[in-house]
């Protein structure tokens, strides 16, 4: 049985997918705790005053890493933004059934069959389609049917 999904997307929508995508995936607890754990241990470190290069060479990763994930939280928001601005309108379907999701916009469509997604993220507001560690499809949860959020839920692990 297929499901049929209509919606207008927006520029909060598409940031709030984009920010929820980052924080629970790319810099979610299993990151943050060996970034801490290292930020502790620089400053242990340098408290103690035995160790200043040491402390320094951690600091210094720690700092790098910091700016890295900024960067690319950044470039994220503006690469998702860019997209809005090359649609000719915002109405997005998505139509959902037993072998495939279907994606149309003013863009384009994109067919991904289910055996082809790896795995769902379950988001506040959103679940993410992914292949590996990339985002296929973001469909926000307030739009989805409780058949059609079954339907996914049951084709991806």
């Amino acid at each position: 049985m297929e499901q049929i999904i209509s919606y207008e997307v927006s520029p909060a929508m598409q940031d709030a997918s984009i920010r929820q995508y980052f924080f629970s995936v790319l810099f979610g607890w299993r990151r943050v705790i060996p970034l801490t754990l290292l930020t502790l241990l620089a400053i242990a470190l340098i408290a103690s005053g035995a160790a200043s290069v040491p402390a320094a060479i951690v600091g210094s990763v720690v700092v790098v890493l910091l700016i890295l994930w900024v960067k690319a939280y950044f470039q994220s928001l503006s690469q998702g933004r860019a997209g809005l601005r090359l649609m000719e309108h915002h109405r997005i379907e998505v139509r959902l059934n037993e072998e495939a999701v279907e994606y149309r916009s003013s863009t384009g469509t994109r067919v991904h069959r289910w055996e082809k997604i790896d795995r769902l993220i379950e988001t506040k507001d959103f679940l993410i389609l992914m292949h590996g560690k990339f985002p296929i499809l973001s469909l926000p949860k307030e739009f989805l049917s409780p058949t059609a959020a079954g339907l996914i839920r049951s084709k991806l692990p």
